[in-house]
């Protein structure tokens, strides 16, 4: 079971939204970009939203959206303030400016790790129903609190230099 689940929040993502990007982690020092999908080739010709995120910084200010999914956990569903707190966001979004764009955080062990977003900028439309989305990302979540969990014990039992052992096993 089990595996690496890094990118099917994209390709979920792309079943609500035309264009998306995902990560904006380590979230203490700016998000950062992990990737992106949609808008290959936007109408002015500047590469698509993949190359533009990844591994771009961006400032999680108090007032931008991705800085109110942070505070709040919880997502949002809405036009996107140009404000100087959402200028870099916009910025590495390239063009056209989204009439409405979904921001989702994902959590694990009461924190919010990363954040998921979304939009229709092409086209116009607003996103969809995104609840089986949040619903795949709250199970990320989960997923992600057992593997560091997973990774914390074996840590712990190769520094202690016990192997891990089986629950219920007698000693």
């Amino acid at each position: 079971m089990g595996g690496d689940h890094r990118g099917q929040g994209l390709g979920l993502g792309r079943q609500f939204v035309a264009r998306g990007a995902r990560g904006f982690h380590r979230l203490a020092r700016g998000g950062q970009g992990a990737g992106g999908f949609g808008s290959e080739t936007a109408p002015d010709g500047s590469h698509g939203l993949d190359s533009r995120v990844r591994g771009a910084v961006l400032p999680i200010l108090a007032g931008s959206v991705l800085g109110r999914a942070v505070a709040t956990g919880e997502g949002a569903v809405g036009p996107i303030p140009a404000t100087p707190e959402n200028a870099a966001l916009l910025e590495r979004l390239g063009p056209p400016a989204p009439a409405e764009a979904a921001v989702l955080p994902l959590s694990s062990n009461r924190r919010i790790i990363g954040i998921l977003y979304g939009d229709n900028a092409l086209s116009g439309r607003p996103p969809g129903d995104l609840k089986a989305l949040e619903i795949f990302l709250s199970q990320a979540g989960f997923a992600l609190e057992n593997s560091f969990l997973q990774r914390r014990i074996a840590s712990l039992a190769q520094s202690s230099g016990d192997a891990p052992r089986a629950a219920g096993a007698g000693g």
